[in-house]
């Protein structure tokens, strides 16, 4: 690990118990872990069977922590300029994915989810000017909720103030960058839309799913 700065805390939580890390420990599973800045705190919740991931925390006073899981596969997270949350919950399994955060921005990410080849961003990180008053137009506004047992799926873009409801499917390459309000939804395109309702999902492939019922967690 990278550690520069103050006050900076790396915990391990296991079994109940939690230690904190030093610069000279390493993190199975993640390929690098670095921060940058004043008073930063990440959180580990093991077992989390990470493989060739990355967290960047550049910044202050940033906050991200990472609960139990099985799959977390690829992933770069990246945290700039300070004052960022994250939180993921518990069994959600994340592939292949960027998650961005950057200014006062905030993330969280519900639990049993299941996420692949997304890019999530809680911030524009770049600014926009209303030239007739020098406003900045483009802070976040929310925090970026995807809600608990939510499958999003492959190339999805995930953009600041988006609302996700629990229990809903965000179909292939979608773009999400608004709040969605009803539970249990196909929600897809660019922009992206409601075009199910009334529906649920299960991790279980088809043949699995009729041969045991639900995913056992």
């Amino acid at each position: 690990m990278i550690i520069k700065g103050y006050n900076n805390h790396v915990i391990i939580w296991e079994k109940g118990f939690s230690k904190e890390l030093t610069a000279q420990d390493n993190v199975k599973g993640f390929s690098e872990i670095r921060i940058e800045g004043n008073d930063n705190i990440l959180e580990l919740e093991f077992p989390i069977n990470a493989q060739n991931s990355t967290i960047h925390i550049i910044g202050n006073s940033s906050f991200c922590k990472i609960c139990s899981t099985f799959k977390f596969l690829n992933n770069f997270i990246y945290m700039f300029e300070g004052n960022n949350q994250l939180f993921i919950d518990k069994n959600t399994s994340i592939r292949d994915t960027r998650i961005g955060l950057g200014v006062d921005s905030q993330v969280r990410i519900g639990f049993e989810c299941m996420i692949a080849e997304a890019n999530i961003r809680g911030t524009d990180f770049h600014t926009i000017i209303d030239i007739t008053n020098s406003e900045i137009i483009n802070r976040p506004k929310r925090v970026l909720s995807i809600g608990n047992k939510c499958w999003i799926g492959e190339g999805c873009r995930i953009l600041k103030n988006a609302i996700i409801p629990d229990n809903c499917i965000i179909g292939a390459g979608s773009v999400v960058a608004k709040e969605f309000n009803d539970t249990n939804c196909i929600i897809a395109g660019n922009p992206a839309k409601v075009i199910k309702e009334k529906i649920a999902w299960d991790r279980n492939i088809i043949s699995e799913y009729t041969k045991n019922g639900p995913y056992k967690y």
